[in-house]
Protein backbone atom coordinates (compact mmCIF):
# COMPACT_ATOMS: atom_id res chain seq x y z
CA UNK A 1 0.00 0.00 0.00
CA UNK A 2 1.00 3.90 -0.70
CA UNK A 3 0.16 6.47 1.17
CA UNK A 4 -0.30 10.21 -0.04
CA UNK A 5 -1.34 12.75 2.35
CA UNK A 6 -2.06 17.10 1.73
CA UNK A 7 -1.44 19.30 4.24
CA UNK A 8 -3.41 22.24 5.39
CA UNK A 9 -1.22 24.40 3.36
CA UNK A 10 -2.03 22.31 0.21
CA UNK A 11 1.49 20.62 0.25
CA UNK A 12 1.52 16.46 -0.86
CA UNK A 13 3.66 14.30 0.88
CA UNK A 14 4.24 10.52 1.37
CA UNK A 15 4.03 9.80 5.15
CA UNK A 16 6.04 6.72 4.54
CA UNK A 17 4.96 3.16 5.27
CA UNK A 18 2.34 3.32 8.91
CA UNK A 19 3.10 0.69 11.31
CA UNK A 20 -0.57 0.05 11.37
CA UNK A 21 -3.63 0.54 9.61
CA UNK A 22 -7.15 0.14 9.18
CA UNK A 23 -9.51 0.29 6.45
CA UNK A 24 -13.53 -0.30 7.03
CA UNK A 25 -16.15 -0.46 4.55
CA UNK A 26 -19.83 -1.09 5.34
CA UNK A 27 -23.52 -0.93 3.80
CA UNK A 28 -24.38 0.85 7.17
CA UNK A 29 -22.25 3.34 6.92
CA UNK A 30 -22.23 5.51 4.05
CA UNK A 31 -18.54 7.24 4.58
CA UNK A 32 -15.52 4.57 4.56
CA UNK A 33 -13.23 4.81 7.65
CA UNK A 34 -9.87 4.84 8.16
CA UNK A 35 -7.44 4.55 11.00
CA UNK A 36 -3.32 4.95 10.72
CA UNK A 37 -0.62 5.30 12.60
CA UNK A 38 2.95 6.62 11.24
CA UNK A 39 6.16 6.67 13.17
CA UNK A 40 6.96 10.14 11.93
CA UNK A 41 9.74 13.27 12.73
CA UNK A 42 7.95 15.86 11.87
CA UNK A 43 4.28 16.87 12.91
CA UNK A 44 1.97 18.54 9.83
CA UNK A 45 -0.84 18.93 9.83
CA UNK A 46 -3.16 17.06 7.08
CA UNK A 47 -6.87 17.88 5.72
CA UNK A 48 -6.70 15.22 3.03
CA UNK A 49 -4.92 11.32 2.69
CA UNK A 50 -5.28 8.88 0.13
CA UNK A 51 -4.22 4.87 0.02
CA UNK A 52 -3.32 3.66 -3.12
CA UNK A 53 -3.10 -0.50 -3.64
CA UNK A 54 -0.16 -2.28 -5.19
CA UNK A 55 -2.08 -5.07 -7.61
CA UNK A 56 1.12 -7.31 -6.40
CA UNK A 57 -0.50 -6.82 -2.75
CA UNK A 58 -3.80 -8.29 -3.87
CA UNK A 59 -4.65 -11.77 -2.96
CA UNK A 60 -7.68 -11.82 -5.01
CA UNK A 61 -7.36 -14.82 -7.76
CA UNK A 62 -9.41 -13.14 -9.89
CA UNK A 63 -7.37 -9.74 -10.13
CA UNK A 64 -5.38 -9.85 -13.36
CA UNK A 65 -1.90 -9.42 -13.87
CA UNK A 66 -1.99 -6.41 -15.15
CA UNK A 67 -3.73 -2.66 -13.79
CA UNK A 68 -5.72 -1.13 -15.94
CA UNK A 69 -5.51 2.74 -16.61
CA UNK A 70 -7.87 3.92 -13.77
CA UNK A 71 -10.32 6.63 -14.18
CA UNK A 72 -8.22 8.69 -11.93
CA UNK A 73 -5.25 8.28 -13.90
CA UNK A 74 -7.01 9.19 -17.31
CA UNK A 75 -8.61 12.77 -15.76
CA UNK A 76 -5.93 13.58 -14.57
CA UNK A 77 -3.66 12.69 -17.94
CA UNK A 78 -6.31 15.12 -19.64
CA UNK A 79 -5.58 18.53 -19.06
CA UNK A 80 -8.34 20.36 -20.93
CA UNK A 81 -11.23 18.56 -18.87
CA UNK A 82 -12.84 20.70 -16.81
CA UNK A 83 -13.69 18.13 -14.32
CA UNK A 84 -11.40 17.19 -11.62
CA UNK A 85 -11.54 14.73 -9.68
CA UNK A 86 -8.95 15.73 -7.06
CA UNK A 87 -10.69 18.94 -6.46
CA UNK A 88 -10.81 19.61 -2.79
CA UNK A 89 -14.35 19.96 -1.78
CA UNK A 90 -15.88 23.31 -0.54
CA UNK A 91 -16.52 23.14 3.35
CA UNK A 92 -16.13 25.36 6.19
CA UNK A 93 -12.50 25.86 5.63
CA UNK A 94 -12.47 26.40 1.34
CA UNK A 95 -14.36 29.24 -0.17
CA UNK A 96 -17.01 27.54 -2.15
CA UNK A 97 -15.82 30.17 -5.21
CA UNK A 98 -12.40 28.57 -5.21
CA UNK A 99 -13.86 25.28 -5.53
CA UNK A 100 -15.79 25.99 -8.81
CA UNK A 101 -12.55 27.90 -10.36
CA UNK A 102 -10.71 24.44 -9.80
CA UNK A 103 -8.11 26.34 -7.70
CA UNK A 104 -7.88 23.89 -5.23
CA UNK A 105 -6.49 20.63 -6.74
CA UNK A 106 -5.22 17.42 -5.00
CA UNK A 107 -2.77 15.82 -7.70
CA UNK A 108 -1.30 12.70 -6.71
CA UNK A 109 1.60 11.38 -8.23
CA UNK A 110 1.08 8.87 -10.77
CA UNK A 111 4.83 7.36 -10.75
CA UNK A 112 3.80 4.12 -11.08
CA UNK A 113 0.99 4.35 -13.91
CA UNK A 114 0.35 0.77 -14.13
CA UNK A 115 0.91 -0.41 -10.59
CA UNK A 116 -1.47 1.51 -8.14
CA UNK A 117 -5.04 1.91 -7.63
CA UNK A 118 -6.98 4.39 -5.32
CA UNK A 119 -8.76 2.51 -2.76
CA UNK A 120 -9.44 5.53 0.01
CA UNK A 121 -9.20 8.80 -0.47
CA UNK A 122 -10.74 11.05 2.50
CA UNK A 123 -10.92 14.02 5.03
CA UNK A 124 -9.00 13.49 8.36
CA UNK A 125 -11.30 13.80 11.01
CA UNK A 126 -8.99 13.94 13.55
CA UNK A 127 -5.25 13.44 13.96
CA UNK A 128 -2.53 13.41 17.18
CA UNK A 129 0.95 13.59 17.12
CA UNK A 130 2.60 11.79 20.27
CA UNK A 131 6.57 12.04 21.53
CA UNK A 132 8.01 9.65 23.64
CA UNK A 133 11.01 7.38 24.61
CA UNK A 134 10.26 5.14 22.33
CA UNK A 135 9.93 7.59 19.52
CA UNK A 136 7.19 10.08 17.87
CA UNK A 137 3.69 8.81 16.16
CA UNK A 138 0.97 10.16 14.59
CA UNK A 139 -2.36 8.84 14.52
CA UNK A 140 -4.79 9.85 11.60
CA UNK A 141 -8.12 9.37 11.77
CA UNK A 142 -10.04 9.80 8.36
CA UNK A 143 -13.31 9.29 6.53
CA UNK A 144 -14.13 9.27 3.06
CA UNK A 145 -16.66 12.21 0.52
CA UNK A 146 -19.47 11.02 2.27
CA UNK A 147 -18.95 12.32 5.43
CA UNK A 148 -19.39 15.83 4.19
CA UNK A 149 -22.75 14.33 2.73
CA UNK A 150 -23.19 13.31 6.38
CA UNK A 151 -22.03 16.21 8.07
CA UNK A 152 -24.07 18.81 6.22
CA UNK A 153 -27.53 19.51 6.76
CA UNK A 154 -29.46 20.21 4.03
CA UNK A 155 -32.20 22.81 2.92
CA UNK A 156 -35.17 22.22 3.73
CA UNK A 157 -37.61 22.10 0.79
CA UNK A 158 -40.36 20.72 -1.74
CA UNK A 159 -39.37 19.54 -4.79
CA UNK A 160 -42.65 19.11 -7.30
CA UNK A 161 -41.14 16.81 -9.61
CA UNK A 162 -37.86 15.20 -8.37
CA UNK A 163 -35.43 13.14 -10.47
CA UNK A 164 -32.17 12.24 -9.39
CA UNK A 165 -30.14 14.63 -11.60
CA UNK A 166 -32.12 17.77 -9.93
CA UNK A 167 -30.83 16.03 -6.23
CA UNK A 168 -27.49 15.49 -7.46
CA UNK A 169 -26.92 19.26 -8.55
CA UNK A 170 -28.34 20.42 -5.18
CA UNK A 171 -27.15 18.23 -2.63
CA UNK A 172 -24.21 16.11 -4.18
CA UNK A 173 -22.24 18.27 -6.99
CA UNK A 174 -21.43 21.30 -4.34
CA UNK A 175 -19.60 19.11 -2.10
CA UNK A 176 -17.20 17.42 -5.07
CA UNK A 177 -18.92 14.18 -6.38
CA UNK A 178 -18.35 14.54 -9.79
CA UNK A 179 -21.14 12.38 -11.22
CA UNK A 180 -24.08 9.71 -10.71
CA UNK A 181 -25.11 6.32 -12.52
CA UNK A 182 -28.93 5.56 -12.62
CA UNK A 183 -32.39 6.29 -13.56
CA UNK A 184 -33.20 10.16 -14.03
CA UNK A 185 -36.69 9.29 -14.38
CA UNK A 186 -39.02 12.38 -13.58
CA UNK A 187 -41.60 11.57 -10.36
CA UNK A 188 -44.88 13.95 -11.06
CA UNK A 189 -45.45 13.52 -7.00
CA UNK A 190 -43.55 15.79 -4.35
CA UNK A 191 -40.44 14.93 -2.28
CA UNK A 192 -40.06 16.70 1.10
CA UNK A 193 -37.01 17.48 2.05
CA UNK A 194 -37.37 17.96 5.80
CA UNK A 195 -35.70 20.05 8.72
CA UNK A 196 -32.76 18.43 10.10
CA UNK A 197 -31.80 15.92 7.01
CA UNK A 198 -28.58 15.41 6.01
CA UNK A 199 -27.43 15.77 2.22
CA UNK A 200 -26.71 12.02 2.52
CA UNK A 201 -30.49 11.32 3.95
CA UNK A 202 -31.92 12.89 1.16
CA UNK A 203 -30.43 10.66 -1.13
CA UNK A 204 -31.00 7.98 0.16
CA UNK A 205 -34.78 8.76 0.97
CA UNK A 206 -35.37 9.64 -2.47
CA UNK A 207 -33.16 6.48 -3.83
CA UNK A 208 -34.47 4.15 -1.20
CA UNK A 209 -38.32 5.14 -1.73
CA UNK A 210 -38.59 6.41 -5.68
CA UNK A 211 -36.05 4.66 -7.40
CA UNK A 212 -35.87 1.01 -4.99
CA UNK A 213 -32.29 1.42 -4.79
CA UNK A 214 -29.07 1.06 -2.84
CA UNK A 215 -27.34 4.45 -3.33
CA UNK A 216 -23.39 4.47 -2.64
CA UNK A 217 -20.75 6.54 -3.09
CA UNK A 218 -17.42 5.28 -4.56
CA UNK A 219 -14.02 6.17 -3.82
CA UNK A 220 -13.89 8.00 -7.26
CA UNK A 221 -16.34 10.35 -6.30
CA UNK A 222 -19.36 8.68 -8.43
CA UNK A 223 -22.66 8.29 -6.65
CA UNK A 224 -24.26 5.27 -7.71
CA UNK A 225 -28.01 4.85 -7.60
CA UNK A 226 -27.61 1.58 -9.56
CA UNK A 227 -28.30 -1.55 -7.06
CA UNK A 228 -31.23 -2.72 -6.36
CA UNK A 229 -32.72 -3.16 -2.66
CA UNK A 230 -32.35 -6.66 -3.06
CA UNK A 231 -28.68 -6.09 -4.28
CA UNK A 232 -29.08 -8.65 -7.56
CA UNK A 233 -28.04 -6.50 -9.80
CA UNK A 234 -24.70 -5.36 -8.84
CA UNK A 235 -21.75 -5.08 -11.58
CA UNK A 236 -18.24 -4.74 -11.24
CA UNK A 237 -18.06 -2.27 -14.04
CA UNK A 238 -19.77 0.33 -11.98
CA UNK A 239 -16.81 0.65 -10.06
CA UNK A 240 -13.68 1.62 -11.39
CA UNK A 241 -11.95 0.01 -8.43
CA UNK A 242 -13.21 -3.44 -9.37
CA UNK A 243 -12.12 -5.55 -12.83
CA UNK A 244 -14.70 -6.91 -15.61
CA UNK A 245 -13.42 -10.05 -14.60
CA UNK A 246 -14.57 -10.04 -10.95
CA UNK A 247 -18.06 -12.03 -10.85
CA UNK A 248 -17.76 -12.82 -7.00
CA UNK A 249 -16.04 -13.86 -4.07
CA UNK A 250 -15.69 -17.33 -3.44
CA UNK A 251 -14.36 -18.61 -0.29
CA UNK A 252 -12.73 -22.20 0.54
CA UNK A 253 -10.33 -23.94 1.64
CA UNK A 254 -10.61 -27.30 0.06
CA UNK A 255 -11.69 -26.08 -3.54
CA UNK A 256 -10.06 -23.26 -5.45
CA UNK A 257 -10.85 -19.91 -3.86
CA UNK A 258 -9.72 -17.72 -1.34
CA UNK A 259 -8.71 -19.14 1.53
CA UNK A 260 -10.14 -17.92 4.46
CA UNK A 261 -8.61 -18.44 8.94
CA UNK A 262 -12.26 -18.18 10.55
CA UNK A 263 -15.28 -18.59 10.32
CA UNK A 264 -18.37 -16.89 12.49
CA UNK A 265 -21.95 -16.95 11.34
CA UNK A 266 -24.87 -15.18 13.68
CA UNK A 267 -28.64 -15.31 13.85
CA UNK A 268 -29.79 -12.16 15.02
CA UNK A 269 -33.80 -12.96 15.62
CA UNK A 270 -34.43 -9.37 17.06
CA UNK A 271 -34.29 -7.83 13.83
CA UNK A 272 -36.94 -9.69 12.29
CA UNK A 273 -40.20 -8.20 11.68
CA UNK A 274 -43.49 -10.16 11.80
CA UNK A 275 -45.86 -7.71 10.85
CA UNK A 276 -46.07 -4.56 8.69
CA UNK A 277 -49.50 -2.11 8.28
CA UNK A 278 -49.78 0.21 5.62
CA UNK A 279 -51.65 3.08 4.87
CA UNK A 280 -51.69 4.28 1.49
CA UNK A 281 -51.94 7.73 -0.48
CA UNK A 282 -54.59 9.89 2.13
CA UNK A 283 -56.32 7.10 3.33
CA UNK A 284 -56.91 7.05 7.18
CA UNK A 285 -56.95 3.22 7.98
CA UNK A 286 -53.55 1.29 7.75
CA UNK A 287 -55.50 -1.52 5.47
CA UNK A 288 -53.26 -3.29 4.05
CA UNK A 289 -51.59 -6.34 6.56
CA UNK A 290 -48.55 -8.30 5.91
CA UNK A 291 -47.37 -10.73 7.91
CA UNK A 292 -43.99 -12.92 8.00
CA UNK A 293 -45.00 -16.18 7.65
CA UNK A 294 -42.26 -17.78 10.03
CA UNK A 295 -42.28 -15.19 12.76
CA UNK A 296 -44.92 -16.88 14.78
CA UNK A 297 -43.79 -20.24 14.64
CA UNK A 298 -40.50 -18.74 16.09
CA UNK A 299 -41.98 -16.35 18.75
CA UNK A 300 -41.26 -13.52 17.10
CA UNK A 301 -43.61 -10.40 17.30
CA UNK A 302 -42.28 -6.68 16.38
CA UNK A 303 -44.80 -4.72 13.89
CA UNK A 304 -44.31 -1.61 11.82
CA UNK A 305 -46.99 1.09 10.63
CA UNK A 306 -45.91 2.45 7.09
CA UNK A 307 -47.02 5.48 5.29
CA UNK A 308 -47.12 4.96 1.52
CA UNK A 309 -47.86 7.28 -1.06
CA UNK A 310 -46.49 4.50 -3.90
CA UNK A 311 -50.13 3.40 -3.72
CA UNK A 312 -49.66 0.63 -6.88
CA UNK A 313 -46.16 -0.48 -5.17
CA UNK A 314 -47.17 -0.21 -1.39
CA UNK A 315 -47.57 -4.13 -0.62
CA UNK A 316 -44.29 -4.82 -2.79
CA UNK A 317 -42.10 -2.21 -0.58
CA UNK A 318 -43.74 -4.25 2.43
CA UNK A 319 -42.81 -7.34 1.47
CA UNK A 320 -39.19 -6.03 0.68
CA UNK A 321 -39.36 -4.45 4.38
CA UNK A 322 -39.93 -8.05 5.84
CA UNK A 323 -37.74 -9.83 3.43
CA UNK A 324 -35.07 -7.47 4.57
CA UNK A 325 -35.80 -7.99 7.83
CA UNK A 326 -34.89 -11.66 8.07
CA UNK A 327 -32.00 -11.10 5.66
CA UNK A 328 -30.85 -8.95 8.73
CA UNK A 329 -31.00 -11.02 11.24
CA UNK A 330 -28.35 -14.06 9.22
CA UNK A 331 -24.54 -12.80 9.49
CA UNK A 332 -21.63 -14.64 8.67
CA UNK A 333 -18.25 -13.22 9.45
CA UNK A 334 -15.16 -14.21 7.20
CA UNK A 335 -11.50 -13.75 8.11
CA UNK A 336 -8.68 -14.42 5.37
CA UNK A 337 -5.38 -13.87 5.39
CA UNK A 338 -3.49 -10.43 3.61
CA UNK A 339 -5.44 -8.27 1.46
CA UNK A 340 -8.34 -9.15 -0.30
CA UNK A 341 -10.07 -6.54 -3.27
CA UNK A 342 -13.78 -6.30 -2.76
CA UNK A 343 -16.40 -3.58 -2.97
CA UNK A 344 -19.40 -3.40 -0.41
CA UNK A 345 -22.73 -5.25 -2.18
CA UNK A 346 -20.42 -7.24 -4.73
CA UNK A 347 -21.96 -11.43 -4.57
CA UNK A 348 -19.53 -13.89 -2.75
CA UNK A 349 -20.14 -17.53 -1.91
CA UNK A 350 -18.82 -20.05 1.05
CA UNK A 351 -17.77 -23.34 0.87
CA UNK A 352 -16.90 -25.08 4.31
CA UNK A 353 -16.96 -28.14 5.97
CA UNK A 354 -19.07 -26.82 8.53
CA UNK A 355 -21.24 -24.87 7.21
CA UNK A 356 -21.42 -26.31 3.62
CA UNK A 357 -22.11 -25.12 0.31
CA UNK A 358 -23.79 -21.41 0.98
CA UNK A 359 -24.64 -19.41 -2.09
CA UNK A 360 -26.62 -15.22 -2.94
CA UNK A 361 -24.17 -13.92 -0.21
CA UNK A 362 -24.10 -9.95 -0.65
CA UNK A 363 -20.79 -8.53 1.09
CA UNK A 364 -22.27 -5.76 3.58
CA UNK A 365 -18.92 -5.34 5.48
CA UNK A 366 -15.38 -4.97 4.59
CA UNK A 367 -12.47 -4.09 6.98
CA UNK A 368 -8.71 -5.08 5.82
CA UNK A 369 -6.16 -3.91 8.97
CA UNK A 370 -2.32 -4.63 9.22
CA UNK A 371 -0.04 -4.21 11.58
CA UNK A 372 3.80 -5.44 12.60
CA UNK A 373 2.59 -8.58 13.55
CA UNK A 374 -0.56 -9.86 11.36
CA UNK A 375 -2.39 -8.81 8.03
CA UNK A 376 -6.29 -9.46 7.49
CA UNK A 377 -9.29 -9.38 5.59
CA UNK A 378 -12.22 -9.61 7.39
CA UNK A 379 -15.60 -9.82 5.27
CA UNK A 380 -18.93 -9.33 6.95
CA UNK A 381 -21.49 -11.15 4.82
CA UNK A 382 -25.47 -11.50 4.50
CA UNK A 383 -28.14 -13.57 2.06
CA UNK A 384 -29.80 -11.95 -0.86
CA UNK A 385 -32.82 -10.00 0.08
CA UNK A 386 -35.13 -13.29 -1.82
CA UNK A 387 -32.58 -15.55 -0.31
CA UNK A 388 -33.94 -16.76 3.29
Amino acid sequence: MNFEAQTTNGVTINPGNPLAFCISKSSDIPADSLTCLFAISEPHKFKKICVYENFTDCQHPQTPSFAPETAEERQYKNPDHKLNLFATPPHEAYPISDFQNNELNFKPSFSSKKQKHLIFSGFVDEQSYLESAAGSFLKITARSLAALLLDNEAHPQIYSHPCLDTLFRKHLAPYGVTSFLGSNRIFHREFHVHKGMSEWAVLEKFCENYLNVSPRLHSNGIFDATVSKNHKNFSPSQNSNLTENSQSLHFSNKYSGIRYTSIQKYYKRHHILSDIFIRTGRSSDYSIHLKDEHSREENITKKRYIDSFDTENSAILGEVMLSSSRNKSQEIIITSPGYIKAEIFEQASLNSPKFGKINNLIVHGIKYKRDMRSEFSQFRLKPSINQN
